[in-house]
């Protein structure tokens, strides 16, 4: 993710991701990072819907878990409004501009 590499990266995150997907797994900061990071390389990659289903869990469990050193809320909420603001979504980016202040 860091080199740039979207294409490389995401197999690692839905890789680590099953880990997280275990109903005895609770919700860890770890796991929602690790689902934003999925969906900023979806987003790098334009395959929106992928992003968004990566991204809205990943707000969820960050609004409910501490997120320590790791991105709050509100930089997934940036993401989501870059989303849907490359996605023609211009209502919905709106929005999450709005949670992200």
């Amino acid at each position: 993710m860091r080199a740039g590499d979207a294409q490389a990266a995401i197999p690692v995150f839905q890789s680590y991701l099953k880990h997280c997907d275990s109903p005895q797994s609770p919700p860890l900061p770890n796991c929602a990072e690790r689902r934003f990071g999925l969906g900023k390389m979806l987003l790098r990659q334009a395959r929106y819907a992928e992003a968004e289903s990566a991204f809205l869990p990943s707000h969820e469990q960050k609004l409910q878990t501490e997120t320590g050193h790791f991105a709050p809320p509100a930089k997934v909420a940036e993401e989501l409004a870059r989303l849907y603001q490359q996605w023609g979504k211009p209502e919905q980016a709106r929005k999450w501009e709005a949670a992200a202040k």
